[in-house]
């Protein structure tokens, strides 16, 4: 009983170790594709409501503060006022600068970018994507997105949805420049740095990842020959 008991425990060793390299590797793999996290963002809440429509002069716009660089996207929802989706949006992003060491604004705003979205684009899906140039350092930045409408004489009203609180780590929703207690329900992205990997990618560049690589390799596979030459030693007459 005893000796079946070793020759059990002998064939099951290599087992273990196999099954640990294969959940060790997994794991691995899974760390470097998650996502990279740092990209605020705002969901839908029971509560959530629609703002007042852009075509009556309203302009709406969001602050947000991101922890990760390569921001280069936002996704917003909208909604027609009625039946129509003629006329155009315009979103504009500006970088807002703040007192040196705090999340205090300074007043001072640089602007990046503007688009002029078809309305019937943006009502085509349930979120629509604003698309802007990678912004590399955008880690422990603050950013305005403003939307209005082309034409502010047309009757061709669109609406965005917004939740009530702060959702996005201090962000805030201004409308015609009056801060209130909600958020617009958006998503921040940086398509080409979603994942740890992409970031890995972007810092270290193809020579520096393909040396990590090596590097990890080497590490993994002196880890396991010592696991193997421990579990040889304990097979071993003498052990």
């Amino acid at each position: 009983m005893v000796q079946d008991t070793i020759r059990y425990a002998t064939r099951l060793n290599p087992i273990a170790t196999v099954v640990f390299a294969v959940v060790l590797i997994a794991l691995e793999v899974y760390l470097v594709t998650r996502p990279v996290g740092g990209f605020p963002q705002t969901p839908v809440k029971t509560e959530t409501f629609l703002t007042d429509a852009l075509a009556k002069g309203h302009r709406v716009s969001q602050t947000i503060k991101l922890d990760a660089g390569g921001f280069d996207e936002i996704l917003l929802r909208a909604s027609s006022v009625g039946d129509t989706d003629f006329g155009d949006m315009v979103l504009a992003l500006y970088e807002v600068k703040t007192i040196a060491g705090t999340d205090t604004f300074s007043g001072e705003e640089i602007f990046l970018y503007r688009d002029v979205v078809p309305v019937s684009a943006a009502l085509s899906e349930p979120t629509f994507r604003f698309v802007f140039p990678p912004i590399d350092e955008s880690a422990g930045r603050w950013y305005r997105l403003e939307v209005w409408m082309a034409n502010r004489n047309s009757q061709n009203e669109i609406e965005l949805w917004a939740t009530p609180g702060r959702w996005s780590g201090g962000g805030s929703l201004f409308i015609n420049d009056q801060s209130g207690y909600a958020e617009l329900v958006f998503e921040t992205r940086a398509s080409r740095r979603a994942t740890v990997w992409a970031n890995l990618w972007y810092h270290f560049g193809g020579a520096g990842v393909v040396m990590l690589m090596l590097l990890g390799a080497c590490i993994q596979v002196a880890f396991f020959l010592t696991l193997y030459a421990v579990w040889l030693f304990s097979q071993s007459p003498m052990s």
